[in-house]
């Protein structure tokens, strides 16, 4: 089985064994619940999954008392006038050994690979961020709530020099820019 590594960074964030549930001492609901700017793919997402994509938006939405963690990605399009496009998905959250799975239910493959998740000491707040890599070693998403104060603040450096430390420096693990000056998640717009 592909398992998901839960890396949160400076130990804000906690993972407890059994079904998976994320806590945090600061914050009673689900850090990664919400929306969220993506603020970088990888060129490899860029070319293939979201090759006409702009503005992209995923929403995390957790099922109380479940395992289950539904994933909503919005997306505008490029070459196609006030037309966006919309991706839902279901993973299921495991743990063991303190590692952290996030499992496609329907489909395993390099277009929806297990992600490996490492976040931001408050992914609660404007600044915070949540990375997302695949377990097919391409795939790569940044996500942030305020693209902003993200970008001015320290977790931007951070961000970089870890996606450099797990080796997203080459030509397809590269990360591009996804985020477009008017993009605001759904919730907020």
């Amino acid at each position: 089985m592909k398992f998901l590594y839960c890396l949160f960074l400076m130990g804000a964030v906690t993972v407890t064994t059994g079904r998976a549930r994320l806590l945090s001492p600061e914050v009673g609901m689900d850090p990664l619940s919400g929306w969220w700017i993506q603020a970088f793919s990888s060129r490899y997402v860029q070319e293939t999954t979201e090759i006409d994509y702009d503005c992209v938006t995923v929403n995390f939405s957790i099922e109380e008392g479940s395992d289950l963690v539904h994933y909503n990605k919005r997306a505008n399009l490029h070459h196609v006038k006030n037309s966006t496009t919309s991706i839902d998905r279901t993973y299921r959250r495991e743990v063991e050994d303190d590692v952290m799975s996030l499992v496609p239910l329907s489909v395993t493959s390099t277009t929806f690979p297990t992600l490996v998740v490492r976040g931001s000491k408050n992914m609660t707040d404007n600044d915070g961020y949540v990375i997302l890599t695949g377990t097919n070693n391409l795939t790569l998403y940044v996500l942030t709530r305020n693209y902003g104060a993200f970008v001015a603040s320290v977790y931007y450096e951070e961000v970089l020099e870890l996606l450099r430390s797990i080796d997203y420096t080459t030509y397809y693990k590269f990360p591009l820019s996804s985020y477009s000056v008017d993009c605001v998640p759904p919730s907020m717009g």
